[in-house]
C-alpha cells in the first residue's frame, strides 16, 4: 500500500484497543500515513484526563499531520455541496484527495466518495 489517511474514527478505535485499526496502521509505512487537522482536533477532544491526552499524542505523532490550506478548503466546500458531508468530514476528505490516497474510514457515508474506503 503506497500510502493512506486515516479518519478520527480509526485513531479512536486503536486508542480503544481495536485489533484492526492497528493492524491497518502498521500496515502503512509510518511516513505514508496522514491525518488531517481536523483528525488530530477530533481525537483529542475525546480525551479526558492527562494520562489519555498523553497516549492520544503519542498515537497521533506516529502520522504526518496535513494542515487545511486554501485549496483543501475549496475541495471540501465543493464536496459539502455535492454530498451533504458535514463540514469536518469534508476537510478529511479533501486532505485525502489531495494527497492522492485512500481515506480509511468506518463512516458508510464517507466510504461512498471516490477514493474512500471502509476499513474493516
Amino acid at each position: 500500500m503506497n500510502g493512506a489517511c486515516f479518519d478520527s474514527v480509526i485513531l479512536i478505535d486503536i486508542l480503544n484497543g481495536r485489533a484492526e485499526g492497528r493492524a491497518l496502521m502498521t500496515s502503512i509505512a509510518a511516513r505514508q500515513r496522514i491525518i488531517s487537522i481536523i483528525t488530530r482536533t477530533e481525537v483529542l477532544t475525546g480525551m479526558r484526563s492527562a494520562d489519555e491526552w498523553q497516549r492520544a499524542l503519542l498515537l497521533l505523532d506516529r502520522f504526518v499531520t496535513v494542515e487545511a490550506t486554501a485549496a483543501i478548503a475549496d475541495a471540501a466546500a465543493r464536496l459539502r455541496q455535492q454530498h451533504r458531508l458535514k463540514t469536518p468530514d469534508a476537510i478529511i476528505a479533501a486532505t485525502a484527495a489531495a494527497r492522492g490516497l485512500t481515506l480509511f474510514t468506518r463512516d458508510a457515508g464517507l466510504a461512498a466518495l471516490p477514493g474512500a474506503a471502509l476499513a474493516y
